[in-house]
């Protein structure tokens, strides 16, 4: 039996589904506004998948929720895809495994379709390695974007003024990893027709008689949204700059000693949206370069502060990212609470 879980805020509601084309989809102000699709291995898709886990479970500060799944594809060698999504005030984390079964090799792999419904809107695409963003708008439709430049960032604007953002997660060289492998391409592609606009990952393809690495892959995402009409939060103590990058353990436990040490608010400075290259930050040393982005950490440990702040009414925020992206913006103001008790089909 097909099963179908809500979360809701005072401006979304996400709902996961176990069947499907879509297993997320985000709704802002009552309208759809991003659609999360399914992952294909090969020449199989996951719309062909048996359900083996879909479990639900709230923290108690009520600030965000989690939705963990795991589906099996029962062809070929096998394959497993487990999500781990998280949910909170504007913004969701979720991270995709798929791994081979009974020995056998991922090969081929193609991540969900973002889809962004609706006729009128305005986007804005990043790609890794371009200073510059591609502009696109509802009035053009068919291919607008197709190559092996792996996007870092996409963001559509909706005409009544709500604005959703997908931004690659913290493992930046994961999404780019065809770049490193012979034989191995990617094509990432963004089209547009009557619908909406369309995002298309395909992070993996090996050329002919080239045999994949017996590995499993995970790949992190963020998409953050933002309503008109969001006043902005005015912070009441000045910054705490801690230096390094959020992925090193060190800035982790500094940035965390002195949440620890906080009675009221906190509020980081210093935070930049720069990516790192020093592999050592992710307990991989010998990897010489591994391409990271900073969001991920910013968002987990906005999260993990909120919680631990929310004992003794305090908050933390993060500086200076509002005007860079709709996540810096989430991260600039309190989280608000979710509703409560969402529903569950």
């Amino acid at each position: 039996m097909a099963k179908s879980y809500t979360v809701s805020g005072e401006d979304f509601a996400l709902t996961a589904k176990s069947a499907g084309k879509y297993i997320l989809s985000l709704s802002i102000g009552g309208v759809e506004r991003c659609a999360v699709g399914r992952v294909r291995c090969g020449k199989f898709t996951e719309l062909g998948a048996l359900e083996k886990k879909f479990r639900v479970h709230c923290e108690a500060a009520n600030l965000t929720c989690g939705i963990d799944t795991s589906f099996v594809l029962p062809f070929g060698c096998e394959y497993e895809i487990t999500r781990t999504v998280e949910c909170g005030d504007g913004a969701l984390d979720f991270s995709t495994d798929v791994a081979a079964l009974n020995f056998g090799r991922v090969g081929d792999l193609a991540l969900e379709e973002l889809f962004f419904p609706g006729n009128a809107w305005s986007a804005s695409l990043a790609l890794l390695g371009e200073k510059e963003v591609r502009r696109f708008s509802s009035a053009q439709t068919g291919e607008l974007y197709c190559g092996a430049l792996c996007p870092v960032a996409l963001r559509v604007d909706f005409a009544d003024g709500v604005a959703v953002e997908y931004q690659i997660g913290f493992d930046v060289w994961r999404h780019n990893a065809a770049a490193a492998l012979p034989g191995v391409t990617a094509e990432f592609s963004l089209s547009a027709d009557e619908k909406g606009l369309h995002f298309f990952r395909n992070v993996l393809r090996y050329d002919e008689g080239v045999e994949s690495e017996k590995r499993p892959w995970r790949f992190n995402s963020l998409i953050s949204w933002q309503t008109p009409g969001v006043a902005p939060y005015v912070p009441h103590v000045p910054v705490e700059i801690v230096d390094g990058c959020p992925l090193a353990g060190a800035w982790r436990r500094e940035v965390r000693r002195r949440i620890r040490r906080t009675q009221g608010e906190f509020r980081l400075g210093g935070a930049t949206t720069a990516f790192c290259g020093d592999a050592s930050h992710l307990d991989r040393a010998g990897k010489g370069e591994l391409l990271h982005s900073p969001m991920q950490e910013f968002l987990a440990t906005y999260r993990w502060a909120n919680r631990f702040l929310k004992k003794t009414g305090g908050v933390f925020t993060v500086d200076e990212l509002a005007n860079v992206s709709l996540l810096g913006a989430v991260l600039s103001r309190p989280p608000r609470e979710l509703l409560p008790e969402p529903e569950e089909i």
